[in-house]
């Protein structure tokens, strides 16, 4: 015998050569051969990993003198200590793919393990198919898989069998080969596009109008050497919207099969006779037409399905097995019909209107804005309104104008409070339109959250909103945004009262000054508060040529801060004020005269020449306050030698205007008051006259003996004696008045108790009813 090719193992002691089989591995039509090293160890771990065990292969190259290595090995799950490759053997083509398959056992993992390699053509595979545990067919076997014999059709079916021995256990089992059959599965989905309105279809419940479909799924199935099988069972698994459910978003469809309606629909036994093709017909039905389901109308609708042949065993019989090669999956898909040729290209235009012009601080409670959004060209799916305001005003509520030909809105606040969602619909047509209020609350807490003193207020309540649709690409998207602002006016009703004090003066030619407090009080009665403004106070400086105003004494005072007072010199006066800090000036009263006022002493206007002018500036008051102002100054005396008889005014007079800036503030009225001061001549005051304290005691004393007197009178003539009384008793004995009394008095107490007992069977007979 002569050698003509030698191989050597890399390891020694592997074991190399223990068992060697002929096969055609790779489909290449040329023999190749296997060597078993069952005793092999892995070279990372030489100690830990003995005896895992490989199996070699040597490719066929049509030379018999040149067979050709590659650099792997099979060697299952490298179980160490499993001598892989103990049993190896060729079965011949037992899953119908024209290639040679290989059976390899692994007798010590575990209880023995036998793996099975299915040759691939123009592919070496290095993983094993399928893995038969000894434990499972037997929990008692010891070392199965330490035989295998060659294979042989045991049972007649074209297919090769062969057995696995566990000799330990003098046990033996026969393990025969399943027919393999090549399933042709078929979808198809009618009608697509889907209708939007398909109540005239057979997918169609009857009851309602939502989009539906029909899937019809078929089988069939064909192979080699199928002499046994006369049909084979079918076991499906079908997905409605599978493109939707990857991306984790909700199906928009359920799946109706005999009625009923799923999401999911598994049929478990489906016969399919050889040589035909059986159907079963489902459908598929949209939920809901809802805003989901129209923001997502351009969505493929997938339906997917996978299935696989029935794999619980039957006594006596063989189940076919499928072909590696076939498909286990299907899937179709279907579009809903837009009315569009493709992508719908819809053009929204919106508009924001009002019809309050401003807002007037304090005022106005709420302002009312109309959202108009209208579609002019191709169906817009879904479409929404994204509404953006100004953070002096707060969203309330919305209100969709249904009886104008609105479609249904539904509007939401977002999570920053300034940012308002509004769907419009399911589906806007072209020129249909959604027509919705927005309100917004503008009331004082809401325009500048209670901080008047704030440095900057805003001056206008700014609204922006922009429309879109999710599905679809707007043909003009210059006309999807609008603009609104709407300015925040400040109107002021404003009150000034005035008092003097004292109320009057006497000219006396001993004092040269006479002093005076004119005291104004400004009230702002809102409803803004009052930004800003001015008070001009008038005093008259000249009577007939002649100054009565003492310039240098004027000291101007107020109650606040937020009011300062300047001293203005109309007629080229160096007049200064004096300003005392904001204490107001009192001095006591005086007592008032009798005498009639015939003459005044008054300005005609803040531009009287003869007069001084204070000016003073009010910022902020708030709305039911009030500041002070206090004018202290002192008349000349001397200058009224010429009134003698006569009475006179004294009179300034308080203007209120608005301040000259660009503030958008307006007071209602221009409010003037007048405080006068009464000047009389000093003749006419009277001097108060002292009173003798022993007049006053004599008088009293007088008094008291005179009732005295008068009491002892009445005494004598006998008024304080009762006879009288004494004489109606008798009257009364004589006419039985008593005795009448008394009869009266029975006959009441008798008339109450037979009501009493009439009530009561009143209520009994009620009752018996």
């Amino acid at each position: 015998m002569v050698i003509s090719k030698q191989f050597s193992g890399n390891q020694i002691g592997s074991g190399f050569g223990y068992n060697v089989i002929v096969c055609d591995y790779n489909g290449d039509g040329k023999d190749d051969i296997m060597v078993a090293a069952p005793f092999q160890y892995l070279k990372r771990n030489p100690v830990g990993t003995a005896d895992t065990g490989a199996v070699y292969i040597f490719l066929g190259t049509g030379n018999i003198d040149i067979l050709k290595s590659i650099n792997a090995t099979l060697s299952g799950d490298n179980i160490p200590g499993g001598r892989f490759g103990t049993s190896m053997v060729n079965l011949g083509d037992i899953n119908a793919d024209g290639v040679d398959d290989i059976a390899i056992s692994d007798p010590f993992e575990g209880s023995g393990v036998v793996y099975i390699y299915s040759g691939k053509s123009g592919e070496v595979k290095m993983k094993y198919s399928q893995k038969i545990y000894g434990q499972k067919i037997d929990s008692g076997l010891k070392n199965f898989g330490l035989f295998i014999s060659q294979s042989h059709d045991m049972d007649s079916n074209l297919y090769s069998d062969f057995t696995i021995g566990s000799p330990i256990d003098n046990k033996m089992m026969l393990f025969r080969s399943r027919p393999v059959v090549v399933v042709t599965p078929r979808m198809q989905i009618l009608p697509t596009p889907i209708p939007l309105n398909s109540s005239a279809l057979d997918c169609s419940d009857g009851s309602s109008t939502e989009p539906c479909t029909t899937v019809t799924i078929c089988f069939s199935f064909n192979g080699n050497k199928l002499d046994s099988v006369n049909s084979i069972e079918v076991k499906y698994h079908l997905y409605a919207d599978t493109d939707r459910t990857k991306q984790r978003k909700s199906s928009r469809v359920h799946i109706v099969y005999n009625s009923t309606a799923v999401r999911e629909l598994y049929r478990q036994k489906l016969i399919i006779t050889k040589g035909r093709q059986v159907c079963d017909m489902v459908y598929i039905r949209v939920t809901a037409a809802d805003r989901q389901f129209f923001a997502s109308l351009e969505d493929d609708m997938v339906v997917k399905m996978n299935y696989s042949l029935q794999e619980d065993s039957i006594s006596g019989q063989v189940l076919p097995v499928l072909n590696p090669i076939s498909k286990i999956s299907v899937s179709d898909k279907a579009i809903f019909q837009t009315g569009c040729q493709g992508q719908c290209n819809p053009d929204l235009v919106i508009n924001l209107q009002t019809q309050q012009h401003n807002i007037v601080h304090g005022q106005t409670r709420q302002l009312v804005i109309t959202v108009v959004l209208e579609n002019r060209d191709e169906p817009a799916f879904a479409p929404n309104v994204v509404v953006k305001h100004s953070n002096n005003t707060k969203y309330v509520a919305h209100r969709a104008l249904l009886q104008r030909g609105s479609v249904p809105v539904v509007c939401e606040e977002g999570m920053d409070n300034t940012t308002i969602r509004c769907d419009c619909g399911n589906v806007l047509y072209q020129q249909q339109k959604a027509l919705f209020h927005l309100i917004f609350d503008v009331s004082v807490e809401s325009l500048h959250q209670g901080d008047l003193n704030a440095t900057e207020i805003l001056l206008n309540v700014e609204i922006n909103a922009i429309a879109s649709v999710p599905a679809g690409v707007d043909n003009n998207i210059g006309n999807n945004a609008a603009h609104l602002i709407v300015p925040i006016e400040f109107h002021s009703l404003v009150q000034v009262t005035g008092k003097s004090q004292p109320e009057q003066g006497f000219v006396s030619f001993s004092t040269n000054n006479l002093p005076f407090i004119h005291t104004y009080d400004v009230y702002n009665t809102g409803p803004s508060p009052m930004i800003t403004s001015e008070v001009f106070i008038t005093l008259p400086q000249y009577k007939s040529q002649e100054r009565v105003l003492h310039g240098s004494s004027i000291k101007v005072g107020t109650s606040s801060n937020n009011t300062d007072c300047t001293l203005v010199s109309i007629n080229n006066s160096t007049v200064n004020p004096n300003m005392n800090d904001g204490n107001v000036i009192t001095t006591p009263s005086s007592t008032v005269s009798t005498v009639i006022p015939v003459k005044d002493i008054v300005c005609d206007d803040i531009y009287d020449m003869s007069c001084l002018l204070i000016r003073c500036s009010l910022q902020r008051l708030a709305v039911d306050r009030s500041t002070r102002i206090t004018v202290l100054f002192e008349l000349d005396s001397t200058k009224f030698s010429f009134i003698q008889e006569q009475s006179v005014y004294f009179t300034t007079t308080a203007y209120v205007f608005p301040a000259e800036t660009d503030f958008p503030f307006e007071l209602l009225r221009n409010d003037t008051t007048k405080v006068s001061s009464i000047l009389y001549p000093a003749k006419t005051e009277r001097a108060v006259q002292s009173i003798n304290l022993w007049i006053i005691v004599g008088g009293i004393l007088a008094g008291i003996i005179l009732l005295v007197v008068i009491g002892l009178v009445m005494w004598k003539v006998g008024f304080f004696k009762r006879k009288k009384r004494e004489q109606v008793n008798e009257y009364k004995r004589k006419s039985q008045y008593y005795e009448k009394r008394k009869t009266q008095r029975l006959e009441n107490a008798r008339s109450k108790a037979l009501s009493k007992v009439m009530s009561r069977s009143d209520e009994v007979i009620l009752h018996e009813t």
